[in-house]
């Protein structure tokens, strides 16, 4: 069946022939998931140590082409090394130790020692802190791309990033197609859609659209131009 409408059918199948997300791309991931999110973030007043606090990005948080100022912090007791994520030791952190065993029963993760809470994450993705990731929300009735051009920023696994491959192709122009109506149709022909006219960007959604690459300067400059005015807001 075409649920797609005639002239945006016709316009997706020109694009068979083009490679795929997942190809130009190092990996495609979603956010780090924390036992009971909303105990890690939901911090104010509680004066956790700095040295495990990091800025937070939330689903809503982004928008086509924008972030929005990180107001949140949350608790990450990690430290990266060169294989992924090590856990930190919560007695290091007595502050954090008290306020977080105040909640053992909503918070899954490992142990460090005998006498250490469990205060893990369920997952944290090796390049969660990446600067230059594309991201977007998991769920949205349109799509939804910015890029997050700042490194040690967390985010949940209610976000998904694109890491991208060296390509001669900036994050720019490829934001600009990932928000276009045409690869929005064709992410809503693959994702079923939700309760209120949703629909999930999830990795096995996202590493299928088709990417036209462009190696001529002047057509790719001119692309970018136009996705820079919307980043700067000189677009409505």
């Amino acid at each position: 069946w075409n649920l797609l409408g005639d002239d945006i059918y016709q316009v997706l199948s020109k694009t068979e022939n083009h490679p795929e997300l997942v190809e130009l791309s190092e990996t495609i991931f979603e956010g780090a998931r924390p036992g009971g999110e909303k105990i890690y973030y939901d911090i104010k007043g509680q004066n956790i140590e700095k040295e495990i606090l990091r800025p937070f990005i939330k689903a809503e948080d982004i928008d086509p082409y924008y972030i929005s100022e990180i107001e949140k912090e949350v608790i990450f007791p990690y430290r990266k090394k060169e294989n992924g994520y090590t856990l930190l030791s919560i007695s290091e952190f007595p502050n954090a130790k008290q306020y977080l065993s105040e909640y053992k029963s909503d918070i899954y993760g490992k142990t460090t020692d005998d006498t250490d809470i469990e205060y893990g994450y369920y997952h944290v993705p090796d390049h969660l802190e990446d600067k230059n990731l594309i991201l977007c929300p998991d769920i949205s009735k349109h799509s939804e791309f910015s890029i997050n051009r700042k490194e040690t920023p967390v985010f949940p696994n209610t976000v998904y990033a694109v890491k991208t491959k060296e390509i001669s192709e900036s994050l720019e122009y490829l934001v600009g197609l990932l928000n276009s109506s045409l690869l929005e149709a064709k992410l809503k022909s693959m994702s079923p859609s939700v309760r209120g006219g949703y629909y999930r960007y999830k990795t096995e959604y996202l590493e299928q659209l088709p990417i036209r690459r462009i190696h001529e300067p002047a057509e790719l400059e001119d692309i970018e131009e136009i996705s820079r005015q919307y980043f700067d807001g000189d677009v409505s």
